[in-house]
């Protein structure tokens, strides 16, 4: 899993002035990494001052949202397994 270093290595050169936390967000996004791997990353690569005043659960909660978003069927219901709401494509 060095892609999401590498990838998130890539945004921090691109955009230098952008918050740890989106870059990180950015370099996750459908990547369907599992909630430990996504969780551990995480923790290696965002900086604490980037969410301070957020809850932690909350922002590993949208981020895994992220990169596992929902499937549609054909006819657009959800079609997850876990029936998770989507999340917005804020990133």
């Amino acid at each position: 899993m060095k892609d999401v270093q590498k990838r998130f290595d890539n945004y921090q050169k691109k955009r230098p002035n952008v918050s740890t936390l989106v870059n990180f967000a950015a370099a996750t996004k459908g990547t369907r990494l599992k909630h430990d791997t996504l969780r551990r990353w995480f923790n290696k690569l965002v900086e604490t001052e980037d969410y301070e005043g957020v809850s932690k659960v909350d922002i590993l909660r949208w981020l895994d949202g992220l990169a596992n978003p929902s499937r549609t069927t054909r006819n657009g219901t959800d079609a997850s397994i876990s029936g998770a709401s989507s999340v917005s494509d804020e990133v």
